[in-house]
């Protein structure tokens, strides 16, 4: 903590001095006062160090007196440094002058010996118990600090010598969050493990602030808090995020190229059974719809087995026990086989319609189909050949050289007949 006049005022942790911060948006603060904030942790002990600096100036005064408050006990800790016992020249000292208290005599309640109990943080517990609220509002105005004041002063002689009793101040272990009111404090100040000491001497003098502005008290407030509160307030810097880990982020990354394969593998898994399933289910709407119309087919052959029947362009016999049926479909042409008990049955049907033959002219000027002229018609003889005008198209067939002349002859006898008409 900067000094007031060379005056020092430290908490002490491990035989050093704890850092201290000022408090974050407090502004100036009063003449002779100052305020730090410093972070602890719960089950340290520490000790208050009140320091007089080389520069210290005593002015008329024989004794600077100091004390300091813990949390809300009543002021303990009642010291004086001598100014007899200084090296100073005409007031002004010339070497440091210290003091540092870790402990303060208490009575033990139950047994009444006394002990000096060490000081030591603490962690506060909450409870959102009302009664607690209640109990303790009045006692949370100064919890989670060390307040201490030095001045300048007189001696004097009481009138009353004053015995301390050596009453344990009360601790709060627990609190509500109510009763503190917005104040960010998790820890506090224990008194624990306490060791027989001697009691404490009667005080037979007082010490009261000389007159003036030198005897004007100097006021130090530290306000011990956790790291974390510390943060919060703004008093000490978040810690930093640490760099990313390469080896984790490659790790990392690989981890998610095997998710992403083992999903894509188990989407492709989901795909195909869903086509089988598909598969399997026009598969079976298929072989419904045979069966339907076997059955059909099958119920009317039933009504007339002896005869062929048609049912819807089918042909339909009944041989030996065997059902033949002929599905008539332009579209198609399938053929099925159905079994049955003691019977089968066979389904076909044309896929097209077969053309009709071409037209050919035989060699007495009729008109028959191929398929009937290649019944009747003589083989010819491979070295002739006649054509045959039918329907002002000329074909070509193969006759035998006596038809040949005599279609050459008819056909002469007709031009001559046809040019007489025209002469007459």
């Amino acid at each position: 903590m900067p000094s007031q006049d060379f005056i020092d005022v430290r908490i002490i942790v491990d035989g050093s001095p704890l850092i201290e911060y000022p408090a974050p948006g407090d502004g100036d603060e009063q003449d002779r006062t100052l305020t730090r904030y410093v972070e602890v942790s719960s089950d340290q002990n520490f000790g208050v160090q009140i320091t007089l600096q080389p520069g210290f100036d005593f002015h008329k005064a024989d004794y600077v007196y100091y004390k300091f408050y813990l949390d809300n006990s009543p002021f303990y800790g009642l010291y004086a440094f001598s100014r007899c016992k200084a090296s100073h020249s005409d007031g002004v000292l010339l070497g440091e002058m210290q003091s540092l208290r870790t402990k303060f005599p208490f009575r033990d309640d139950l047994s009444g010996v006394w002990k000096d109990y060490p000081y030591v943080f603490g962690a506060l517990g909450m409870n959102e118990s009302t009664t607690a609220a209640t109990s303790t509002s009045d006692q949370m105005e100064n919890i989670g600090s060390i307040r201490v004041t030095v001045y300048r002063a007189k001696q004097n002689k009481r009138a009353t010598p004053y015995v301390d009793k050596g009453k344990m101040p009360q601790v709060l272990d627990e609190i509500s969050e109510k009763s503190l009111k917005g104040k960010a404090i998790d820890n506090n100040i224990k008194y624990t493990n306490g060791s027989p000491t001697k009691p404490p001497r009667t005080q037979i003098y007082s010490y009261n602030p000389i007159p003036g502005e030198a005897g004007t008290p100097y006021r130090f407030n530290l306000l011990y808090r956790s790291r974390k509160i510390l943060q919060s307030l703004g008093c000490i810097p978040r810690s930093p995020s640490p760099p990313p880990d390469q080896s984790r982020m490659l790790e990392r990354t690989e981890e998610m190229l095997q998710l992403a394969k083992r999903q894509a593998r188990e989407t492709n898994l989901e795909l195909l059974r869903l086509r089988s399933e598909l598969a399997e289910e026009r598969l079976r709407s298929r072989s419904a719809s045979v069966q339907h119309s076997t059955n059909s087919a099958l119920s009317t052959v039933a009504s007339s087995p002896s005869s062929p029947t048609k049912h819807h362009g089918s042909n339909v016999k009944k041989e030996a026990g065997t059902y033949q049926i002929d599905l008539t479909n332009p579209s198609a042409e399938r053929e099925t086989s159905i079994n049955s008990p003691g019977s089968s049955a066979t389904f076909a049907s044309s896929r097209s319609v077969r053309p009709t033959p071409p037209l050919f002219a035989t060699a007495t000027g009729s008109i028959k189909p191929k398929n009937e002229e290649a019944d009747e018609a003589t083989t010819p003889s491979p070295s002739t050949a006649t054509r045959v005008k039918v329907g002002g198209a000329t074909e070509k067939a193969n006759l035998p050289p006596s038809a040949n002349l005599e279609s050459q002859e008819t056909s002469t006898t007709g031009r001559k007949r046809k040019r007489r008409q025209g002469w007459q």
